[in-house]
């Protein structure tokens, strides 16, 4: 499977046409179209003119006006505008040739935005009780939401994946970590209609705050794995940092069973030549497994 490079490693807010020809210069050819670029006019014409292998992550192509997107929100015009986007997504990923979609399952509160400071890419939401009914409530949204998109990645000829969440701060505010959440997904739609995008970062996140076995994890769900996004963290905070030789994901990322699964290094506010050193690594590595 051919190893893919986000293109959140650029600074944020930058126009992605210009990160992507630096990218080919470098000799990468298989990207992530990530969620931190500013609007380009044109921008489906330029992306086929460049004739690279495409998946489209969330909030791409970004909309003329920012807002954090929330399929799970409980108010109806937030939903509405985000099922919206991640239908225009999907119809753009359909124009280019992208082969993958992934979307985030949504929130149980709607953020007040995202982070910018540090390295610590957490979306920010306001204190405020948390309930079992509220959480019920958004994520039968959530599948609801799913439900829909689902239909218009049918329309489109799109393949479609959801992301993983994870957090150690704002775990109450999240969807779709814990692996009981997972079989319930699991159960209410089909592989064939829609896969698991698992990003380790947030995984690992997820692990400590709910105390399940990352490994145990991954086996459990490998066949509706399609896509890994990787990253690592400390532990503590959504870093984004580049990879380590002597990290737990290494046997995730090289176990057969995800042999399949589209693996994308996603890494935030990196110089370029590390960005496409990971991906020189996550290469090495997969053909090392299948040696």
């Amino acid at each position: 499977m051919t190893v893919y490079l986000s293109t959140t490693f650029a600074p944020t807010d930058t126009p992605i046409t210009p990160v992507l020809e630096r990218l080919r210069e470098q000799g990468i050819n298989a990207v992530e179209l990530g969620s931190t670029h500013c609007p380009e006019p044109d921008l489906a014409s330029k992306l086929i003119v460049l004739g690279m292998s495409y998946l489209v992550h969330n909030y791409f192509p970004p909309p003329l006006e920012r807002f954090v997107a929330n399929i799970a929100s409980s108010d109806p015009d937030i939903r509405k505008r985000s099922l919206d986007h991640g239908k225009m997504s999907m119809s753009f990923c359909a124009e280019i040739g992208a082969h993958l979609y992934t979307f985030h399952p949504g929130f149980v509160t709607d953020p007040q935005g995202e982070s910018r400071g540090g390295q610590n890419y957490d979306f920010r939401f306001t204190a405020q009780p948390m309930t079992s009914s509220t959480y019920r409530e958004s994520f039968d949204r959530f599948l609801e939401g799913t439900g829909i998109l689902v239909k218009h990645a049918r329309r489109e000829g799109v393949a479609l994946a959801v992301e993983s969440q994870g957090s150690i701060a704002q775990a109450d505010h999240l969807l779709l970590q814990r692996p009981e959440e997972f079989e319930s997904f699991t159960r209410a739609f089909s592989r064939k209609d829609i896969g698991l995008n698992v990003n380790l970062g947030h995984l690992n996140l997820a692990a400590r705050v709910y105390a399940f076995d990352r490994l145990d994890f991954m086996r459990r769900f490998a066949e509706n794995v399609v896509a890994l996004e990787i990253s690592h963290n400390d532990g503590q905070n959504d870093d984004h940092a580049a990879l380590r030789r002597d990290a737990w994901y290494w046997p995730v990322i090289t176990n057969e069973l995800l042999d399949g699964a589209y693996k994308i290094f996603e890494g935030r506010d990196l110089p370029i030549d590390t960005a496409v050193e990971m991906v020189r690594w996550l290469r090495e590595s997969t053909d090392v497994s299948r040696g």
